[in-house]
């Protein structure tokens, strides 16, 4: 992940809340958890 730039960064964001919505919609609480994680370790090398 740091070798990602700001805007791959910003990309990846996206698509792990798109994919955290989609966890979310099938009532899959964990793994959405899990994809939230992901997404704020993302987010704290901004």
């Amino acid at each position: 992940m740091n070798s990602l730039n700001k805007q791959e960064r910003k990309e990846l964001v996206k698509k792990l809340e798109k994919q955290m919505q989609e966890a979310v919609e099938v009532l899959d609480f964990e793994l959405a958890a899990q994809i939230r994680d992901m997404m704020l370790k993302v987010k704290a090398l901004d």
